[in-house]
């Protein structure tokens, strides 16, 4: 049950087709935006009863060997209980799109809660990731929606933090709206969307994780790490923290696509030998 933490987000670069050409007005590109109400729409495929769309990812090259890469959507429609997400990928010559592919993972939009934003995320081992440059995802409608919706495409790599490693998380919220108390204290709510907040505490993370090369080590290695995380992301760049990367009801409900909190920036702090800890703050975006 590692925790996981992705700055990087490689489908923006990626070249991105769809099976179904979605609305004139709401591009694939809409995707790539940071903005999950810039979303890409189909309608015509909801109301001819045909709801399923095929989304290929093309890299351009073969990743290299991560430990974990996280595949996944944002701000998408599909329905609790009813609408389906599948995600696979696979390596192969050539530019068919036809495969092979490999399933690696299903899943239902069932959250029991309607309150945060709809997202499916996976994360892939390094056995599945190396060497793979096509990258498949099928999304299912019911037809009983009107049209079927995706906000953000996610494809990148992430500092996995794995489980032996205490981590303390904790999830608030940030309420903008306000409340009125008339004369009489009756009150009067102004409401306004609320969003997440989550805090994650790491402790006894090894130079690998916090600075990109073992302990004792005289070269860097090409891997995610905190001291990345700080000059890539900062805290005005997007991030995905789970506090929890499986079952995937914990990544749905506690998983929080944002940026770094300003006022508490990631800092790595020495604590003794090989282990540093580092304190996130990661405010949700809707």
């Amino acid at each position: 049950m590692a925790s996981l933490i992705s700055y990087r987000n490689l489908a923006d670069t990626a070249t991105v087709t769809a099976s179904v050409a979605p609305d004139g007005g709401f591009p694939l590109a809409n995707m790539k935006t940071r903005q999950l109400s810039q979303c890409t729409r189909w309608t015509a495929i909801v109301s001819s009863g045909v709801a399923t769309v095929d989304l290929f990812a093309d890299l351009g090259a073969t990743l290299g060997l991560q430990k974990r890469f996280l595949f996944g959507v944002h701000g998408v429609n599909v329905q609790r209980a009813f609408g389906s997400l599948i995600l696979s990928l696979g390596a192969y010559s050539g530019t068919s799109l036809a495969g092979p592919w490999t399933l690696e993972c299903s899943s239902n939009v069932n959250d029991g809660f309607t309150g945060i934003p709809s997202q499916v995320i996976a994360a892939f081992g390094a056995a599945m990731v190396s060497a793979k440059r096509y990258w498949k995802m099928t999304v299912t409608w019911t037809t009983t929606d009107t049209f079927g919706q995706i906000g953000r495409m996610w494809l990148g790599d992430s500092i996995a933090i794995d489980k032996g490693i205490t981590t303390n998380w904790s999830m608030s919220v940030v309420d903008p709206g306000t409340l009125d108390l008339s004369a009489g204290q009756q009150a009067y709510e102004n409401k306004k969307t609320r969003v997440r907040v989550l805090r994650c505490g790491y402790t006894g993370m090894p130079a690998l994780q916090a600075y990109g090369f073992a302990e004792g080590s005289t070269s860097a290695q090409d891997i995610p790490s905190i001291q990345d995380l700080q000059m890539t992301a900062g805290t005005t760049g997007e991030v995905i923290v789970l506090p929890r990367s499986t079952p995937s009801l914990w990544v749905r409900r506690a998983g929080v696509y944002g940026h770094l909190d300003a006022g508490t920036p990631p800092t790595i702090t020495h604590i003794a030998g090989d282990n540093y800890s580092v304190d996130l703050t990661v405010v949700e975006e809707r």
